[in-house]
C-alpha cells in the first residue's frame, strides 16, 4: 500500500473511531444521536445497539460497583411482596433491565400468575412496574394506549415507557384462546423485539409507532396464550403475607427514588450492559430463553458483579427451568442449622473459665421454639429435646455456670462444628463464556473449532 493509500486509510479509521464515541455519548447523556452515528451503530452490531467500542469501560470501571443499588431494591421488593428470594431478585433485575431497553436486540416480558385468587399478583405487579422506568397503565382504551406509545416514539430521548396491565384475562379470556383485535395483544406478541413498530391513522395519514416495550402483567392459571408465554419470566405466586403493605403515602415514594437510583446505575454503565454478553452461563440459555433472560443477567453483572450474576443465574433455574438452586435439607440438617444459628446469635451462653461458651439444653429448646418450622411448634418440651439429642452426634455435658448451678448443655463450638461437617457445599459460581474469535487463533486452534 502506498503512504498516500495508507494516509487516507489512517484517517478513515479516525473518522470512524469519532463517529463511535458520539455513539457512546448519546447513549451515555439519553441523546439521540445523529444519523451517521446511528448507521455506523448499526453497521457495526445489528440493529439499534450501542456500539461497545475498544474502551467499552469506564476508567476504574469493575463488576459490582453498583451493587449497593440492587442490594436494597431487592430488600424493598421483599418487604413488600410475599415471594422467594429468587423471584424477588427476579423482579429487582427486570425493573432494572427496563432503564436500559434500547441497549438490548430484544427484552421479554413479566407475568405473575397463580393458581388461585388473592395470591399478590397485584402487588407484585404494581411493585415492579412502580420501580421500572416510565410505567404506563395498558388498561386504558386503544386509543389512549396507542396514542401514549406514538409520542413516546416522537419523543426517543425520553426512556420508552414500562406497560403494565392487571388481569390480563381481559385480553384474551381466562382460558387465553380468546381472540382479540386489541393492540395489547399485538404488542406482547411482536413488541419484544427492537424495531417492532404499528402503524395508526392520524389525521387521515398513516403513521407508524414503536411498539419494543417492556410488559409486565398478571394473570390467573392459562389467561396468557401459549406463544406469548414463552416470551415472559413467569412469577408463580402463593397466598401469604408481606412484612409491610405497599402504601400510597410511604412505599410508593420510596419505589419511585428506587426507580431514579436504578436509573442514574445502569445510566453510568449503559456502553458495558450492551455490551455484555450471557451466552454459555447455562446450558440451557439459548434460543427464546437467551433473548428473554440476557438483559437481565447483563444489568445482575455490570451492576452486581459476581453475586448478582449467581443470583440472576439461581432465579433463571427457578423460574424459567423449574431447577431451584436452594437444596432441600433433610430434617436433622435443618435442626443442625437451626441450633447452629441461635447458638451463634444467644446472648444466654455461659463463659467459661477456659474460655470455650457453653449453652444449655433448655437455652435451645426455648430458642427453637422462635423459629417458624413444624418440626418444632407441635412438639412438647421433652420430644424437642429428644430431636435435639438426636441430632447431635456427641452427648450432652453437665457444666457448673457462674450462678453455681449445673445445667446439662453443649459446647457452642461443638454445635457449630457439627454443622460444617454435614452442611451442603454452596453453589458454584456462574462463569461467563469466553467468546472465540476464529481469526485470532493459531492453525492447530482454528481446525478443532471448524471440527467441533
Amino acid at each position: 500500500m502506498s503512504i498516500i493509500g495508507t494516509a487516507i486509510a489512517v484517517d478513515r479509521a479516525l473518522e470512524r473511531k469519532q463517529r463511535v464515541q458520539q455513539v457512546h455519548e448519546a447513549a451515555q447523556s439519553a441523546q439521540v444521536a445523529d444519523p451517521m452515528a446511528s448507521l455506523i451503530a448499526q453497521e457495526m452490531s445489528g440493529p439499534g445497539r450501542i456500539v461497545p467500542g475498544e474502551d467499552r469501560d469506564d476508567e476504574g470501571f469493575t463488576p459490582g460497583d453498583r451493587k449497593h443499588v440492587l442490594d436494597e431494591t431487592a430488600e424493598f421488593v421483599a418487604k413488600y411482596v410475599s415471594c422467594t428470594d429468587a423471584q424477588a431478585d427476579a423482579m429487582t433485575l427486570y425493573a432494572t433491565a427496563t432503564h436500559a431497553l434500547r441497549a438490548f436486540p430484544a427484552f421479554g416480558r413479566m407475568l405473575f400468575t397463580s393458581e388461585t385468587e388473592a395470591s399478590g399478583k397485584t402487588v407484585a405487579l404494581m411493585v415492579t412496574a412502580t420501580l421500572s422506568a416510565s410505567p404506563l397503565d395498558a388498561s386504558g382504551t386503544p386509543y389512549a394506549l396507542q396514542s401514549a406509545l406514538a409520542a413516546a416514539s416522537n419523543a426517543p430521548e425520553q426512556p420508552a415507557p414500562t406497560l403494565y396491565l392487571d388481569e390480563i384475562s381481559e385480553i384474551f379470556g381466562r382460558s387465553g384462546l380468546a381472540a382479540s383485535r386489541n393492540p395489547v395483544a399485538e404488542i406482547l406478541r411482536k413488541g419484544y423485539k427492537q424495531g417492532a413498530t404499528r402503524s395508526w391513522s392520524v389525521n387521515r395519514t398513516s403513521e407508524q409507532y414503536s411498539i419494543y416495550t417492556p410488559f409486565i402483567m398478571a394473570g390467573l392459571r392459562n389467561a396468557v396464550p401459549r406463544d406469548i408465554r414463552t416470551r415472559c419470566i413467569p412469577v408463580l405466586m402463593r397466598a401469604g403475607t408481606p412484612r409491610a403493605y405497599f402504601d400510597t403515602r410511604e412505599a410508593e415514594p420510596e419505589a419511585k427514588a428506587l426507580a431514579g437510583c436504578l436509573a442514574q446505575a445502569v445510566a453510568s454503565r449503559i456502553t458495558a450492559i450492551a455490551a455484555f454478553r450471557a451466552r454459555g452461563i447455562h446450558p440451557r440459555l439459548r434460543d427464546r430463553h437467551l433473548e428473554v433472560w440476557e438483559a437481565l443477567f447483563a444489568v445482575a453483572y455490570i451492576l452486581g458483579g459476581q453475586e448478582w450474576l449467581n443470583r440472576c443465574l439461581a432465579a433463571f433455574r427457578e423460574l424459567a427451568l423449574t431447577e431451584s438452586d436452594v437444596i432441600v435439607l433433610t430434617p436433622k440438617q435443618q435442626v443442625i442449622r437451626d441450633l447452629a444459628a441461635v447458638t451463634e446469635a444467644c446472648d444466654r451462653k455461659h463463659l467459661m473459665e477456659d474460655g470455650t461458651e457453653f449453652i444449655g439444653g433448655l437455652v435451645l429448646i426455648d430458642e427453637l421454639r422462635r423459629i417458624d418450622n413444624p418440626l418444632y411448634t407441635s412438639r412438647s418440651d421433652a420430644s424437642l429435646g429428644q430431636l435435639i439429642s438426636d441430632a447431635l452426634p456427641m452427648n450432652t455435658i453437665q457444666r457448673t455456670v457462674a450462678s453455681g448451678k449445673r445445667v446439662r448443655g453443649y459446647y457452642a463450638e461443638g454445635i457449630t462444628a457439627a454443622w460444617e461437617r454435614i452442611r451442603p457445599d454452596d453453589p458454584e459460581d456462574a462463569e461467563i463464556a469466553e467468546e472465540v474469535n476464529p481469526f485470532e487463533l493459531d492453525d492447530d486452534e482454528a481446525h478443532e473449532v471448524s471440527t467441533g
